[in-house]
């Protein structure tokens, strides 16, 4: 039918970014699908066919529109979350923009302004439909209220007492800092070449840099960056697992390679053929 696709991605469900996608391929298909869904007629009764005139209403293809937008989003967020390098704070700032963001959305909502959901207006446009329901614009606005509740449900607001940990340059120690050893951070934050570090180096970096000199205040702040980094380090393990232990390498023995893919030291080739033993046949 001179389609930009070829099929409908199937939903997974232990991959999150899938469930975005599916829905993004479905929308884009509805016209092949509900072709499809006619001139298939089922041969029993089942209910999946029940969804041949469910490409028929514009109240329901406007939801899915909308739900791709959402999904969209998420997934975005969810990427932005993601890296080696991305600490609590930077996370919190990404969460409570896009609570700002669902807020304004909300808001603009009421107004009849679309503008923010892609997938909504281009539907719209193509189907002419200036007007939105009461009922489905309600529908819109109670969804994304209940998405800004739950993100700042899924990630409260950083106690106070820790922004010393996100810069320790610029705080008031007397009010923000009781208890651990005032004296150290005094120190570290008078100290003008770790300051330079600090500007250069990503937070996690700078911190470690600091165990030597200063293991009390180091050792804490280190303690509440490193359990949202490792467990982006265990996520990317497990990927590259997936990826290294496929059904054509299952009797793999996959430390080796394991370690070579996520270390982030570059190898001494040199080095190592040095070392190695030639093939007595060469």
């Amino acid at each position: 039918m001179g389609s930009d696709h070829e099929h409908l991605l199937l939903h997974c469900e232990v991959r999150w970014l899938s469930r975005g996608n599916v829905l993004k391929r479905l929308i884009e298909l509805k016209e092949e699908v509900s072709v499809f869904l006619e001139q298939n007629p089922p041969t029993s009764k089942d209910a999946i066919f029940e969804f041949k005139d469910r490409f028929h209403d514009a109240n329901w293809l406007v939801k899915v529109a909308y739900i791709c937008d959402v999904f969209d989003f998420l997934n975005n967020l969810n990427l932005a979350l993601q890296g080696e390098n991305v600490t609590i704070f930077k996370v919190q700032e990404k969460v409570e923009a896009a609570t700002k963001k669902l807020n304004l959305w909300s808001r603009r909502i009421k107004t009849g302004n679309y503008e923010a959901f892609t997938m909504l207006t281009a539907f719209q446009k193509e189907n002419n439909i200036s007007f939105m329901s009461h009922d489905i614009s309600a529908l819109i606005q109670e969804h994304l209220q209940g998405l800004e509740t739950n993100l700042k449900e899924y990630f409260p607001p950083i106690n106070s007492n820790k922004e010393w940990i996100r810069n320790p340059f610029s705080i008031n120690i007397e009010t923000t800092f009781s208890d651990l050893n005032v004296e150290s951070l005094i120190e570290l934050s008078c100290d003008t070449a770790l300051k330079d570090i600090y500007k250069e180096r990503p937070l996690i970096d700078f911190w470690l840099s600091c165990r030597k000199e200063y293991p009390v205040v180091a050792e804490q702040a280190i303690k509440f960056l490193m359990p949202f980094v490792t467990t982006y380090k265990c996520e990317a393990g497990f990927s590259t697992l997936v990826f290294l232990k496929n059904k054509y390498r299952n009797r793999l023995e996959v430390e080796p390679d394991l370690r070579i893919k996520l270390t982030s030291f570059p190898a001494n080739l040199e080095f190592l053929v040095k070392n190695k033993q030639h093939h007595t046949s060469h």
